[in-house]
């Protein structure tokens, strides 16, 4: 049930990131009104505050509906991953046609009354530029970090049970970091005054200062991290102190972003002949004579990068970009739906057959057999696999037994465990408790 509490606020939390900035397109930011470039002074407009109205109406009730629905997560069934993927990408998409819709309304108006939005002079501060990339921080600053990581976390930890994926988590985590670290220091720099020094100044505060901030948060975890690892290795079915570090760890991105956003917000630049025209909508970007593959989403300054639609490039990503999503789903239904397994019991082998995992066992190398009286008051971790309401497979770490192939039916406490001389583990068991009992039995 934690479980699901957990999935259920982070559930609620990521729609809320949405809702929040689909409300920011809806009033005119520095020279932006629902990703179109809108000039100001027209605030109180009848037709903008009725669009605006209606848009922020229906943008409401579906969020209103999607929190609803959101409760379905705390439901107890095979489906709640699904409906829970599905529940942020429907809302995302519905949030994005109904701003699409609008904006394309948005566009209409401003063509058919000649509203134009004036160039502001293109200047460039040379030496604010080169000033501001002397200071940047290096990707050679980011590795050396990761790679320290990945030596003593594998030399400290190889041989422990399961560590192979907190290493995989810690270094995942240290890597997404880097990412974010790196593309914010890709950040163009802007010219947001005539004075020189006072444009070094807000630049450095934009790009150099969140950038370090990011840097620390990546430093910081890294040492936390091994702190983590050594608590968890005295006991690594207890997930409280993985769990802590990775609420930590979020909170600590997402402060540090919040206050990146809250900068970019604040300052206006006044080199915005870049972006004089339409070339933003919901989805990203495209602008045919922009060469730049990466581009920062100023439609809505919340610091992000978009990709160029208009490049081959951004093609080809955005259509992998699709590929994943679709992928996804499918793979969600796949683990989604209920599951048999056979088993094939020869006189010399033993094979539990599922469409996407199969174990062989040489019965000559079995060790032991055991019957494991309830298998559900077992402390155990999935690393690779589904544990659904009415089955669990795939790779497994249970205590005392170790990492193991499992092949459970939930409804059925019995299950029999096999451990071979090459210290490969087993366990699984039948629908019913006589029909586990009667194999042990026979296989014995």
């Amino acid at each position: 049930m934690i479980w699901q509490f957990i999935l259920f606020f982070s559930l609620v939390f990521i729609l809320f990131i949405i809702r929040r900035v689909n409300i920011y397109t809806l009033k005119i930011n520095d020279t932006f009104m629902l990703y179109t470039n809108f000039p100001k002074g027209y605030e109180d407009d009848e037709f903008i505050v009725d669009l605006l109205g209606k848009t922020k109406k229906k943008l409401n009730i579906l969020f209103a509906v999607s929190i609803v629905l959101s409760f379905l997560v705390l439901l107890d069934y095979d489906w709640i991953m699904l409906v829970y993927y599905n529940l942020i990408v429907v809302y995302l998409v519905s949030a994005n046609i109904i701003e699409y819709n609008a904006m394309k309304v948005i566009r209409q108006y401003k063509k058919d009354n000649n509203i134009s939005t004036e160039s502001s002079i293109l200047t460039y501060d040379l030496k604010t530029s080169r000033d501001i990339e002397k200071k940047k921080i290096k990707l050679i600053a980011w590795i050396i970090p990761l790679v320290v990581q990945i030596v003593l976390l594998v030399a400290f930890f190889k041989n422990k049970e399961m560590f192979f994926g907190y290493i995989l988590l810690l270094v995942t985590m240290s890597v997404s970091t880097i990412l974010t670290g790196w593309f914010l220091g890709r950040k163009n720099t802007k010219v947001y005054s005539t004075n020189s020094d006072e444009n070094l100044k807000l630049n450095e505060e934009s790009i150099i200062k969140v950038q370090q901030t990011m840097y620390a948060i990546y430093i910081m975890f890294i040492v936390l991290g091994f702190v983590v690892a050594y608590y968890s290795s005295k006991d690594i079915y207890r997930i409280f102190p993985i769990l802590s570090y990775i609420v930590l760890y979020t909170l600590a991105i997402i402060l540090a972003l919040f206050k990146y956003q809250t900068i970019a917000k604040n300052l206006t630049a006044i080199n915005s002949d870049l972006y004089n025209g339409d070339f933003f909508d919901p989805w990203g970007y495209y602008n045919p004579k922009d060469d730049r593959l990466m581009v920062e989403d100023v439609s809505v300054r919340n610091g992000n990068m978009t990709f160029n639609r208009a490049k081959l490039s951004g093609k080809i990503l955005y259509a992998l970009t699709a590929v994943l999503l679709i992928s996804v789903e499918f793979l969600m239904i796949s683990m989604s739906l209920p599951k048999t397994y056979t088993v094939d019991n020869t006189p010399s082998t033993l094979t539990i057959t599922e469409s996407v995992y199969t174990t062989v066992i040489d019965k000559k190398s079995i060790e032991k057999v055991e019957l494991i009286e309830d298998i559900n008051k077992t402390d155990g971790v999935r690393l690779n696999g589904t544990s659904l309401k009415h089955n669990s497979y795939g790779k497994f770490s249970i205590k005392g037994i170790g990492n193991c192939d499992v092949y459970i039916h939930n409804d059925n406490p019995r299950a029999i465990w096999i451990k071979t001389k090459d210290n490969k583990n087993l366990v699984f068991n039948f629908p019913t408790v006589k029909e586990t009992e009667n194999f042990y039995k026979n296989l014995r």
